[in-house]
């Protein structure tokens, strides 16, 4: 082959793969239109029942030979609490047998949720076998319905695998069109609370792309379809056909419905063997053909206008019906449509149908020259657009109908562009919107009368919140400053009351000495009050300081037990302690945590009967720091302490109560004494150690306080 004869094939090649090109992405985007059209209805608000949605599909004529196209339909969000009632809608609106329904159990990438095809039309045994299954159940379906909602427009799903699904012979392709409740969202996170379910297209990537190749003029042609997101062929005209083996190769990228495509086009071997011969078989032809081309010509000629004249009625008259769907369309989705002129006044719309029905005859004016209110800068911003010749969605404004009440209405309009290329004018559609509006209102001055309510509500519970901090600190302050003043005439009686004791010979007179006694005897339970109140006053300040070191705690338990080695002895009560070779290592601060098991082993040794027995065990265990349970999450290792006795033991519901100021056992504080303080001192100690101390029921009776501290 000659280098120019090559050229020349080559460039041939290259401009019907163009075209090939161009062809393919019409397609997709002719059905992307189309699932946008579909979700346009929903996003009204309006519920299309199943042979509304039918009629629907029946006016857009979309079933074309060789258009790919299996069915339409819709699936709707629906929450798990709402799945009854949305299943016995379903049944009532036209399908009987309906239920929601899977192909892999447990498989749920869009959360607690549900997506069931509810309608899919036309009508087919394929397409009836799809109703009710829940497309958020596979995870290539549910990847795409995400982004489709995400990104609020139409998105195409991966190829599914052949054999997991009825439509995998043959479909291969879903497309989505999200719809939401009271239309689009501007912001990611409000469509994903406002999504409501989506359109979808069932694809076939064979019937949608095999009629193209075999075009006149792309015969000849291999192409081969690929998703990039899943480096996937969906579609290959010449299965077998190797690419890389073909003199003429073009490769084209496009994105279309949030995916990646590649279009890889190849001649195929009987292009490649027709081009050496094309020049030779050209130059033949030219001397055979030259008589009979002037023949020809006129029959040509003549033929060639009764084609013209016969495409010409077809175009008409599918122009026509293209015109009465779009106009169906537009009465369902909006309540009416506008037309203006170049002028940008506005005129009859085509057809002869009516205007604003709200402000009556606006032929002729501008929109500025109504009765609306719009502030001067929304007035420039849409003049502005309408200067750029660009669309506009959505514009809502109030309008002033004489004689009437205000209403609001949105209206959205496209630019009209003429066969030459220059502006024409809008189009466009306008909807009533009061209804929406007042509710709107009315749920603003609801917010704002609550966020008032709120407001008012927290300065009271602040208020409360500080006064109750300030007579706290008070008490607390005062606590401290009475037990101050108490303990030192309390010293000076129980000084002179000792005193009394030493000079009063007990045989002369007996009943002074015993006088002595008591005073001493009450004085002490005074000064134990005084100091538990004192120790209550600097814990809650937060005045008490805890100086945590390094120690053991095995000799803190014998030293504190050996302080009750005489009580133990009068009563018989035995110790059982851990051994003293065992080693318990933690920080704590000796003094407190001392003052804790001296209160502890005091209420043991106090309810514990005659000859019973009192244990101690100390054991490895673990905790969750600070008093939340998700201050840490991972647990620390800690010692537990368990004081375990054989008294009259604690009700189930006091338990918690006893560690309370001024809180007594309901079995204890008939005459065992205590101030009702030790335990809340004891619980605030072990706190301060980052620890937690708590009352149980003994496994025979008696009590159980348990001491964990971190180690």
């Amino acid at each position: 082959m000659r280098a120019a004869e090559a050229d020349e094939a080559f460039a041939g090649f290259s401009q019907n793969s163009r075209r090939l090109a161009r062809d393919v992405e019409l397609r997709l985007a002719n059905l992307t239109q189309l699932a946008s059209t579909g979700a346009g209805l929903l996003n009204s608000g309006r519920f299309l029942r199943r042979e509304e949605w039918a009629s629907y599909l029946a006016g857009l004529q979309t079933t074309g030979h060789g258009s790919g196209f299996q069915g339409l339909g819709v699936a709707f969000r629906v929450a798990p609490a709402a799945e009854p009632g949305f299943v016995a809608r379903a049944r009532k609106e036209g399908s009987p047998d309906f239920y929601i329904w899977t192909r892999r159990p447990g498989a749920q990438p869009l959360g607690d949720d549900a997506f069931p095809v509810t309608y899919l039309v036309p009508a087919s045994e394929a397409n009836e076998r799809e109703v009710g299954f829940d497309l958020g159940s596979e995870p290539v379906l549910a990847s795409a319905i995400m982004l489709a909602r995400d990104r609020g427009e139409p998105s195409f799903s991966g190829a599914l695998s052949p054999g997991r699904d009825a439509y995998a012979d043959r479909a291969g392709l879903f497309l989505f069109a999200p719809f939401y409740r009271h239309g689009r969202p501007d912001s990611i996170n409000q469509r994903r609370e406002a999504f409501a379910g989506v359109v979808l297209i069932v694809l076939s990537a064979e019937r949608l792309l095999q009629p193209l190749v075999e075009q006149d003029g792309t015969r000849g042609i291999a192409l081969r379809v690929t998703d990039l997101e899943q480096e996937k062929v969906i579609f290959d005209s010449r299965p077998g056909l190797d690419h890389s083996g073909s003199s003429f190769v073009v490769r084209h990228k496009a994105t279309l419905g949030g995916r990646n495509w590649q279009l890889d086009f190849a001649a195929t071997p009987e292009l490649m063997a027709a081009i050496p011969h094309r020049h030779s078989l050209l130059v033949g032809l030219v001397g055979a053909l030259g008589g009979l081309l002037l023949t020809g010509i006129v029959y040509h000629l003549g033929t060639l206008r009764q084609r013209a004249e016969k495409l010409a009625r077809d175009a008409t008259a599918s122009l026509r019906t293209s015109e009465e769907r779009f106009r169906r369309l537009a009465a369902l989705s909006s309540d009416w449509y506008w037309e203006q002129g170049a002028d940008l006044r506005f005129r009859p719309v085509t057809g002869g149908e009516p205007g604003n029905t709200i402000l009556g005859d606006i032929v002729g004016k501008h929109r500025w020259e109504l009765p609306i209110e719009l502030t001067e800068q929304q007035w420039a911003e849409h003049r502005a657009v309408l200067a750029a010749h660009k669309p506009f969605f959505d514009l809502q404004y109030r309008v002033l109908p004489p004689g009437a009440e205000p209403r609001w209405v949105s209206i959205s309009g496209e630019p009209i562009i003429d066969a030459a290329g220059r502006f024409a004018g809008y189009r466009g559609v306008g909807k009533d919107i009061t209804a929406r509006k007042t509710i709107e209102e009315e749920l603003s001055r609801h917010r704002d009368h609550l966020a008032d309510l709120v407001a008012e509500r927290t300065a009271d519970l602040l208020a409360a919140k500080n006064a109750a901090e300030k007579a706290y600190r008070v008490k607390s302050e005062f606590l401290a400053n009475m037990s101050h003043e108490l303990r030192t005439p309390l010293h000076a009686i129980l000084s002179f009351a000792r005193l009394g004791q030493e000079r009063t010979p007990a045989q002369t007179d007996e009943k002074t000495q015993r006088y002595f006694s008591r005073i001493v005897e009450a004085g002490e339970r005074l000064l134990e009050l005084v100091s538990d109140l004192l120790d209550l006053s600097k814990l809650e300040a937060g005045k008490m300081l805890i100086d945590p070191q390094p120690g053991d705690l095995v000799p803190i338990l014998r030293e504190v037990a050996a302080e009750f080695e005489a009580m133990a002895h009068e009563r018989k009560l035995r110790w059982n302690l851990p051994a003293a070779d065992i080693h318990a290592p933690a920080r704590f601060d000796a003094l407190r945590f001392s003052q804790v098991l001296r209160n502890v082993f005091s209420n043991a040794t106090k309810f514990s009967p005659d000859g019973g027995e009192i244990r101690v065990l100390i054991e490895e265990s673990e905790m969750t720091l600070g008093r939340r349970t998700d201050d840490l999450a991972a647990p620390v290792a800690a010692w537990r302490i368990s004081v375990i006795d054989e008294g009259i033991g604690i009700p189930e519901g006091e338990l918690e109560a006893v560690f309370d100021s001024f809180v007594q056992s309901s079995k204890t504080r008939s005459g065992a004494g205590g101030t009702g303080l030790g335990l809340t001192i004891c619980r605030e100690i072990i706190a301060a150690h980052r620890g937690s101390i708590t009352a149980h029921h003994g496994p025979g009776g008696g009590a159980v306080f348990e001491i964990v501290v971190p180690r």
